[in-house]
C-alpha cells in the first residue's frame, strides 16, 4: 500500500496532470505493414512503411517538427536512414493528423511521443526536435529519461519571453480568423535569411507551401500550448547527453535560450549554425547533418564511469554534479536500485525533495528490502512539509524493521518531528 502511494505521488509530481487527447499522429518507420493502425492515448496512429529495409535493425532517431509544418520538414535527413531508423510523425493539427477537439499542453505531446515509442516496442531512442518539437523533446527527456539516448534541441526555448507570449495570442487569433496563409510572408522572414529567401530553394518552397495549407485551428491550438509552456524547472532533470543547435542569426530571445539551455541542461554543449535564422537546419542542411551525426554517434560514458564520477563529486560535496552523473547512470540502468537510491540521496542534498521522493520510491520498488531507503524517504517527505506522509513512511519503517533497529534508524527523524 505504501509503495503504491509513493509511486503515485512521484508520478503526479514529475509527470503532472493526466494525459488528455491530443489528436492523431502519423509516423514513418520501417516494417510494420502499410495502413496498420495502433492505439495510443491521443487517438489512433497511422503507420506506413517508407524507411529502408535495414533501418529496422538500426538505432531509432525521432525527428520532431516545428509549428505550422509537418513530418516532411525532415526530408533533408533521408541519408541518415543508412545508419538509423528515422521516426517522424505529424503533430496534432498538422499534416495528416487530426485537429484536437480540446486544448493541450506540451506535456501531452511528450506523452504522445511515449505512446509512439511504446506502440512500436522501442525502449530507447535518440530524440531531435526543432522549436515546438524542441519543447516536446525537452519535456520528454526530463520526464522519461530512460527512453532517451541522445537529445538534440534546435532553435528552441524552455519558455517564451512575455513579449512572445503575447505574440502567440495574436497569432492564434489571426490563424482562426484569416488562416495561417495570411501570415506566411512575415513568418518566412523569421524562418529564413534574406539570402535564403532570395534563392527560394527547396526548403523555403516547402515551408511556404506547408504553412499555407496548415489548419488554422490546429495552428492556433499549438500557439496556445507554446504560450503556456515553462520547462525551465525540467532542465536539470535531463540526463541525456544533449546538443543545443541554433542559427546565429535567429531572433535574440532564441539566442539567449540556446545559451541558457547549454548552461542549465547538465550534459549539454552548444553549436551555432552560421548565417542561419530560425529554420537553421533547413537553411543550412549540410551543416545541420554534420552536427546531428556528431551528436548521435559520439561515444557515451559507461555505467561504471558514471558511478565513479558521481562518487568523486559526492566526496567533494558537488551534489548537483553528482545528480547529473547519476541521472545519466539511471538512464543507462533504469532497473538498478542502487543507482536510483544514490540519485534520490543526491537530490536530497540539493533539497530537490520531489526528485528525491521519485527516485527513492523507484529504488524501494526495485528492492523492498532496502530499509535505509525508507529513512531517506522520511527526510524527503519532511522536506516537502508533508507530515502525514512522513508519519506514514515512519509507520512502514517500524513495520518492516525490528523495533530496536528502527529506533536507531529513525532517531533523527523522530527528533525532527517531535
Amino acid at each position: 500500500m505504501l509503495l503504491d502511494v509513493l509511486l503515485t505521488i512521484s508520478a503526479i509530481l514529475l509527470i503532472g496532470a493526466a494525459i488528455t487527447a491530443v489528436g492523431v499522429a502519423h509516423i514513418e518507420r520501417a516494417h510494420p505493414p502499410a495502413g496498420v493502425f495502433v492505439p495510443v492515448s491521443g487517438g489512433r496512429l497511422h503507420v506506413v512503411d517508407l524507411a529502408p529495409e535495414r533501418a529496422s535493425e538500426a538505432p531509432p532517431l525521432v525527428l520532431l517538427h516545428c509549428l505550422g509544418v509537418d513530418r516532411h520538414f525532415w526530408n533533408f535527413c533521408a541519408d541518415l536512414a543508412r545508419d538509423f531508423t528515422l521516426i517522424r510523425y505529424d503533430l496534432p493539427g498538422h499534416g495528416e493528423s487530426a485537429v484536437p477537439a480540446a486544448p493541450y499542453g506540451i506535456e501531452d505531446l511528450a506523452a504522445q511521443l511515449a505512446d509512439v515509442l511504446a506502440a512500436h516496442g522501442i525502449g530507447r531512442a535518440h530524440v531531435a526536435g526543432i522549436s515546438l518539437g524542441g519543447l516536446i523533446a525537452q519535456s520528454f527527456a526530463a520526464r522519461r529519461p530512460e527512453l532517451v539516448d541522445r537529445l538534440i534541441l534546435v532553435d528552441t526555448t524552455p519558455r517564451y519571453t512575455d513579449e512572445l507570449r503575447a505574440m502567440w495570442d495574436a497569432r492564434a487569433a489571426t490563424a482562426r480568423a484569416a488562416g495561417v496563409a495570411a501570415m506566411v510572408g512575415d513568418l518566412l522572414k523569421i524562418w529564413f535569411s534574406a539570402d535564403a529567401l532570395a534563392r527560394d530553394g527547396e526548403g523555403v518552397r516547402y515551408v511556404r507551401a506547408a504553412l499555407a495549407r496548415c489548419s488554422g485551428e490546429g495552428y492556433a491550438l499549438a500557439c496556445e500550448a507554446l504560450k503556456e509552456a515553462d520547462l525551465r524547472p525540467l532542465a536539470p532533470k535531463i540526463a541525456a547527453r544533449t546538443l543545443v543547435v541554433c542559427g546565429d542569426d535567429d531572433i535574440p530571445s532564441f539566442l539567449d535560450a540556446a545559451r541558457w539551455l547549454a548552461a542549465n541542461v547538465p550534459n549539454a554543449e552548444l553549436a551555432w549554425i552560421a548565417g542561419a535564422k530560425h529554420a537553421s537546419v533547413l537553411e543550412k542542411p549540410e551543416e545541420a547533418l554534420t552536427e546531428l551525426d556528431r551528436a548521435v554517434k559520439s561515444r557515451p560514458e559507461d555505467l561504471r564511469t558514471l558511478k565513479l564520477r558521481s562518487d568523486a563529486d559526492w566526496k567533494l560535496k558537488r551534489y548537483a554534479d553528482a545528480v547529473t552523473a547519476l541521472q545519466q547512470a539511471a538512464a543507462l540502468a533504469p532497473n538498478d536500485a542502487d543507482v536510483a537510491a544514490r540519485l534520490g540521496e543526491a537530490y536530497l542534498e540539493t533539497k530537490d525533495y520531489p526528485g528525491a521522493t521519485h527516485w527513492l520510491a523507484v529504488s524501494y520498488h526495485l528492492n523492498p528490502s532496502a530499509n535505509d531507503v525508507l529513512v531517506f524517504l522520511v527526510d524527503a517527505a519532511y522536506g516537502m512539509k508533508n507530515y502525514q506522509r512522513t508519519l506514514a513512511v515512519l509507520d512502514e519503517l517500524l513495520r518492516v524493521v525490528p523495533r530496536a533497529a528502527a529506533g536507531r534508524h529513525c532517531d533523527l527523524s523522530f527528533r525532527v518531528l517531535f
